[in-house]
């Protein structure tokens, strides 16, 4: 079974120092920067809970992620922060990305639908769907800056082990179908956050096995604030330099 050493954990936490190139952004910065855009998330519940965290911390207003909700599926309330729901990718075409146009940053993601029973699809099936769909959207004139969100680990389920297995969304499973959605990225020249490796060492602080809320989600989108306001930045002073 899955076991963390808490006072191995913490001892490292303590000793650690980060690289002196690790910065993030401020508060104030994350919020300003909020305000001025508009966030659209695609994909499956990892995607709705991901753009609550953000305006979670875009409003400063924790209070969706002081609560356990499972099997709540009410999506991010700002304006700027939109949720699509696409389970499997399969909406995504050069007319439909017409709908995201107004978006500064899209943020897509999807997994775990793939492997979780009943309906688990095979490895190339997945490659074949995060490969299109991302393809269709880097050409699309529509999508303007876009990042890959890997998909989150699974906690240990019972079905995992049941003769046959219900559930296929174990370490091995995950991880594979992960690395492979990370590849298609790279190769794609897409930025994205491995989510997974983030995630495997916080799993015990998933309410419901595989969402997270504070402290997780919190630090989440401050990770991914302070990814979209670097790149921001930096287009920025191409553009000036250029000029």
């Amino acid at each position: 079974p899955y076991h963390v050493d808490f006072i191995e954990l913490m001892s490292k936490a303590v000793a650690y120092v980060p690289p002196e190139n690790c910065d993030y952004i401020t508060l104030d910065q994350m919020q300003s920067f909020a305000v001025e855009s508009k966030f659209c998330f695609i994909g499956d519940s990892q995607m709705r809970h991901w753009g609550w965290s953000m305006q979670c911390v875009a409003t400063d207003d924790f209070s969706y992620m002081n609560q356990t909700r499972t099997g709540d599926k009410s999506k991010p309330t700002a304006s700027n922060f939109i949720h699509f729901d696409d389970n499997y990718l399969e909406l995504i075409s050069d007319e439909s990305l017409k709908a995201y146009e107004n978006c500064t940053d899209i943020l897509v993601g999807s997994g775990q639908w793939f492997v979780g029973f009943p309906n688990a699809r095979p490895l190339s099936y997945y490659v074949s769907r995060i490969s299109n769909a991302l393809k269709t959207m880097k050409a699309s004139p529509y999508v303007k800056n876009l990042l890959w969100i890997g998909t989150s680990p699974y906690g240990n389920n019972p079905f995992h082990y049941a003769d046959p297995p219900k559930d296929f969304r174990n370490d091995a499973v995950l991880e594979a179908f992960n690395h492979a959605s990370v590849d298609i990225a790279k190769q794609l020249d897409i930025d994205y956050i491995n989510f997974f490796e983030i995630g495997t060492a916080l799993r015990d602080l998933a309410f419901d096995l595989t969402h997270f809320h504070d402290p997780v989600a919190n630090n989440l989108a401050f990770v991914t604030f302070t990814a979209l306001f670097m790149r921001a930045e930096a287009k920025k002073r191409s553009s000036s330099s250029v000029g």
